[in-house]
């Protein structure tokens, strides 16, 4: 069975301008089984939207859209209700407010560390030690108080500085923290197709601390934006997730399901 990419991001985030339906095709063609859309939902803790000049995402919109794609498809290619919730530690009401609707599972992600993108802080002049440490300070806040159910490219800020670091004895607590409250990490395949050198968020060495932990279940996610890019990566994915011995799977109803139990 080819394994379901769980993080795909559609028009209803405001950096795509991909349709379901594209997506869609392009499953049925890779003989994908399954397939989540976790489009972003990024506000600001006071109600507002975090990309002022941009679309500001809209649940009944994409549930809209998702209806109409789920009976098109029907038969076809099972489709699941994903978000990708920016800073939920943060953003604890609006969190609680997007958990109302009939979501499969929301994906916990930090793109922001006090309302400036990780990216950015170079610019500031922060050294990278000091924005991995406040990084992964809100991870740990983060996964802490849950209330979701993947985590998204955990290491993100190698995006920008293209080298890990982290104090051991606190990634420990982290990934103890995920195992205890069945937090999902997503290998997430992104950097891959652009040729970064990291490859995968996050890669064999915080996955490995993550086995250690007593963790074992992943979800894959080409972080998407265009139906081009679908289960890009997803090979060698597979080959690291071998090699550790993890156990890829999908989050229906915000329950864990392996590949293997999936008809």
């Amino acid at each position: 069975m080819k394994e379901p990419d769980m993080h795909v991001h559609t028009l209803h985030s405001h950096d795509s301008e991909e349709t379901m339906e594209a997506y869609c095709e392009k499953a049925v063609s890779l003989g994908l089984p399954y397939l989540c859309f976790t489009d972003h939902v990024d506000w600001m803790p006071d109600g507002s939207p975090r990309e002022k000049n941009k679309k500001t995402y809209s649940p009944q919109a994409f549930f809209a859209s998702l209806s109409k794609a789920r009976k098109q498809y029907e038969g076809k290619l099972h489709i699941l209700a994903g978000a990708e919730f920016g800073e939920p530690a943060s953003n604890p009401l609006q969190l609680q407010q997007i958990k109302a609707y009939p979501y499969d599972m929301i994906m916990g992600s930090i793109h922001f560390l006090a309302d400036v993108l990780v990216d950015r802080y170079d610019e500031l002049g922060w050294p990278m030690e000091m924005v991995y440490q406040r990084y992964w300070d809100e991870m740990e806040k983060m996964v802490e108080r849950g209330g979701f159910d993947i985590v998204a490219h955990m290491d993100f800020p190698i995006r920008k500085w293209k080298e890990l670091w982290y104090h051991p004895t606190q990634m420990k607590r982290i990934m103890k923290k995920m195992v205890r409250g069945g937090l999902v990490p997503e290998i997430n395949t992104s950097a891959l197709r652009k040729g970064e050198s990291h490859a995968f968020m996050p890669g064999k060495e915080l996955l490995t601390l993550y086995r250690q932990a007593g963790g074992v279940h992943v979800t894959l996610g080409s972080d998407a934006h265009c139906a081009a890019d679908l289960c890009a990566g997803f090979t060698r994915a597979m080959e690291l997730v071998t090699e550790l011995g993890l156990c890829v799977g999908i989050v229906k109803q915000h329950v864990f399901v392996p590949l293997k139990d999936l008809c």
